[in-house]
């Protein structure tokens, strides 16, 4: 039965992935973004670091963000961690 659960929670994060999460060509240097907004998952993950709860970072983001959205940035950072860092980091050259 764990099994089967832990598979269903993979494909809701995927979707979640899927249905927020863009790469954009033009766009923020081709970083994923959440949706159509310029908002960078790195700003989003370093938004997090920073200690800022999720409530914060939608104001933050002037309300464009769903609590759906950052728990598909949450997931996408975990599953992409090293390509979010190389952006935040290629960001910050």
């Amino acid at each position: 039965m764990k099994n089967l659960e832990d598979n269903n929670q993979i494909r809701e994060n995927n979707y979640q992935i899927d249905s927020c999460i863009r790469h954009t060509p033009g766009v923020c240097g081709d970083d994923a973004c959440i949706r159509d907004t310029r908002i960078p998952i790195w700003a989003l993950v370093r938004y997090k670091q920073l200690g800022l709860e999720d409530r914060e970072i939608i104001e933050r983001c002037d309300r464009q963000l769903e609590q759906a959205d950052l728990n598909a940035a949450w997931n996408y950072y975990n599953m992409y961690k090293d390509e979010i860092i190389e952006e935040e980091e290629r960001e910050n050259e």
